[in-house]
């Protein structure tokens, strides 16, 4: 049986029965069928689509922060807050699937759910302060719980998979970016896997004592730079010292329950802020700001490499961890961090989003796997050559 592709907000000339409004999901779901496509044509509207998944479908954008990357797809607009996509897979969406969207927050309430290649956008503010190196006033990304971990049921999340995302929503207070424990340890989350995303704040993967999340945490990159200047205005006038800094409400720690946790970079800005939680865990192959292992108690591990310089892990875009898109993710020429990650057959691979397992690495503005015509190049309209030259560049993006 094949599978049917509808589209949602497409502007073209409509074909009754696949064309839908793009805050119209509820009519597109009901005629699509378990296992069909949905295409979601961002880009091209400036309202907000809030999306309730109830059966398995797949769920298509055009990628995100295309102005950043251009050349990437035709379209290249700036990531806009108006047209954000709100989903929530409700229990019947199993084995669903999202990718290459600019998302506000994703409720999962269901098992083996799948969501790579979107950003999770935050809206900007201005700090009212400037980085600590002085500067204008820092843009401070605002939000939090991006990606949420919900089941009113039976509170048992199985096989979720997060890969190649980038989450801009800044930790504000109690808030983490991904936050698997909001019904107070009752969740059961086995083979949770987190691969390969750029992680604006932290990750509370941690229930205590009534519930258990397991899986792998492996090639993120792990920022709390925006977390340390706020702490640092809040109680220091922004006078930016090193040092254990008393908290406003606003934590650095990622908390894990049982995880291998291998080759990520964690940085943490003031060098002395443990960044995870993570006693019962694996760890190994990561690359730390903190000055030294004895800066987080008790969580072992080997082959981890720290007080790593994070202006010489990464390339030049970097920007001392003020990051707003992902084309400053890229290693240094030099960074320590190239080849001190371990892939599952134990050959060595890059720490950080580029590196990793085959298929999981981190693909720019995150343009979904699908052949792509990002460039199409015609003569004038009045040209009368012959012959008539077009050109059509087609890009597979696997």
């Amino acid at each position: 049986m094949q599978a049917t592709i509808y589209r949602l907000g497409y502007l073209g000339l409509p074909v009754p029965g696949i064309d839908f409004g793009y805050t119209d999901f509820g009519n597109a779901q009901n005629a699509a069928s378990p296992g069909d496509t949905i295409q979601i044509y961002q880009q091209l509207n400036n309202v907000q689509s809030n999306i309730d998944v109830s059966k398995h479908l797949v769920f298509i954008g055009y990628g995100h922060t295309l102005q950043a990357n251009t050349g990437l797809q035709v379209q290249n607009k700036v990531d806009s807050n108006t047209n954000l996509v709100n989903i929530t897979f409700h229990p019947g969406s199993a084995f669903s699937s999202i990718q290459g969207l600019n998302l506000g927050q994703a409720i999962i309430r269901d098992s083996n759910i799948t969501i790579s290649r979107c950003r999770f956008r935050s809206h900007l503010v201005d700090a009212g302060y400037p980085p600590c190196n002085g500067g204008p006033n820092l843009m401070l990304p605002t939000g939090g719980r991006c990606l949420l971990g919900e089941n009113f049921n039976n509170f048992y999340l199985p096989n979720i998979t997060i890969n190649g995302c980038y989450f801009d929503g800044y930790d504000n207070g109690n808030s983490p970016c991904i936050d698997l424990n909001l019904w107070f340890g009752s969740v059961v989350a086995p083979n949770l896997s987190i691969t390969n995303n750029y992680i604006n704040g932290r990750v509370q993967l941690y229930t205590g004592i009534n519930g258990q999340i397991t899986g792998v945490f492996s090639n993120n990159i792990v920022n709390t730079k925006f977390q340390h200047l706020q702490n640092v205005n809040n109680w220091n006038s922004n006078i930016c010292t090193q040092g254990l800094l008393n908290y406003y409400g606003i934590s650095q720690t990622s908390t894990f329950d049982y995880f291998l946790i291998k080759n990520n970079i964690f940085n943490t800005a003031d060098t002395v802020t443990c960044p995870l939680i993570a006693t019962n865990c694996i760890i190994q192959n990561n690359v730390f700001s903190i000055g030294t292992s004895f800066n987080c108690a008790g969580i072992g591990g080997s082959n981890n490499i720290y007080g790593a310089d994070m202006n010489q892990v990464f390339g030049t875009a970097w920007n001392d961890g003020l990051v707003y898109n992902d084309n400053q993710l890229s290693l240094g020429v030099s960074s320590p961090a190239i080849n001190a990650g371990v892939k599952g057959d134990n050959s060595a691979t890059n720490c950080g989003i580029y590196g990793g397992e085959l298929g999981q690495t981190y693909k720019q503005s995150g343009i979904p796997p699908i052949p792509a015509v990002y460039q199409l190049s015609t003569p004038g309209v009045n040209a009368n050559t012959n012959p008539y030259n077009i050109t059509i560049s087609v890009r597979s993006n696997n």
